[in-house]
């Protein structure tokens, strides 16, 4: 994974902000989405199948690939 992803995460403050939401909301709400890079993510998992973002996250993750030890 690129270490420079983590300069576009969301500040801790502003996913409790959007927890202490979800925990006190009287509305049945079950999703919430915390943050412009989960926005993003949800964005993209909107427009493409389940397994094509499936892959999308393998390769932004580096998952699947073997490690040597």
């Amino acid at each position: 994974m690129d270490p420079s992803r983590g300069e576009h995460y969301s500040e801790p403050a502003q996913i409790a902000e959007v927890i202490y939401e979800a925990a006190t909301s009287e509305s049945d709400q079950m999703k919430y989405v915390a943050g412009e890079d989960a926005k993003q993510l949800w964005q993209a998992r909107q427009s493409m199948t389940l397994e094509d973002f499936h892959g999308m996250l393998d390769a932004d993750f580096g998952l699947g690939k073997s490690v040597e030890a």
